[in-house]
């Protein structure tokens, strides 16, 4: 065998590895850029609660300026509010749903003090 077959036949061999890295690495990176995305678009919305806006129209801002699959939930008990924004992503990689849920679900939540 040559040696220019033998490096054909290794980068075949190796070339679906160097693939499937390639990819995990793209959808942690968007994991984390959309849970970034997340938390600014979570510091938008405690503005517009301390701004006294109504919750349909936070919601309807949610959906228009952000994502369209942005969901709201605010919780109030005693004296705070609980916000919990959550969305989801789809994994590029073929297999890593078997490791992480597809679509895989984003979530951040605060809780405002009320005085």
């Amino acid at each position: 065998m040559s040696n220019k077959g033998q490096a054909l036949l290794e980068f075949i061999l190796i070339l679906p590895v160097f693939l499937m890295l390639f990819i995990g690495i793209i959808d942690f990176g968007r994991i984390i850029y959309e849970k970034n995305k997340l938390e600014n678009v979570m510091g938008d919305v405690i503005d517009m609660i301390n701004l006294n806006y109504p919750i349909s129209e936070i919601d309807t801002e949610l959906k228009t300026n952000y994502n369209k699959n942005i969901n709201l939930k605010i919780n109030t008990n005693n004296n705070k509010k609980t916000i919990k924004l959550n969305t989801d992503i789809d994994l590029y990689m073929l297999g890593l749903d078997l490791v992480l849920p597809d679509p895989f679900p984003i979530k951040t939540s605060r809780v405002i003090h009320n005085e």
